[in-house]
């Protein structure tokens, strides 16, 4: 009896668990909400601080920032992260993803992001080096 009821209360948090980002140009602000609700935190971080919209890509696995690495297995993916560089030099992590998976999407919405705030745009390479498709991997 004791087992269901401890799924229940798994899947309920797993509902009411929040995790987003609020981008609000017209307050000059942006919102990391995050925690289970009730108990949601909001992290403010004011538009001035930012000093650009990044992606950068790594391989997973590895230390090397070659994109011409090639090493089987699924540990050594090529990754990317999209995040918000500040001022004082931190980072504020939004997305790691599967460069696959990402398809580009992720790099164009960080583009977006960074018009629609008006601060810089920084990209590392240009996407698509590790990207071998396969007949499965087509839809």
């Amino acid at each position: 009896m004791i087992v269901p009821l401890l799924i229940l209360a798994l899947a309920l948090v797993g509902i009411l668990y929040r995790d987003y980002y609020v981008v609000d140009n017209r307050e000059g602000k942006v919102h990391k909400v995050f925690g289970v609700f009730p108990f949601t935190s909001d992290e403010v971080t004011p538009i001035d601080d930012l000093r650009r919209v990044e992606v950068t890509h790594f391989v997973k696995g590895t230390y090397s920032n070659d994109p011409n690495l090639k090493k089987k297995g699924r540990a050594y993916r090529a990754q990317l992260s999209f995040g918000l560089r500040l001022k004082n030099d931190n980072l504020i992590v939004i997305e790691v993803i599967d460069e696959k998976k990402s398809g580009g999407f992720t790099e164009t919405a960080a583009l977006k992001i960074s018009e629609y705030l008006g601060v810089e745009y920084f990209q590392d390479r240009a996407r698509d080096l590790d990207t071998d498709v396969r007949i499965r991997d087509l839809k």
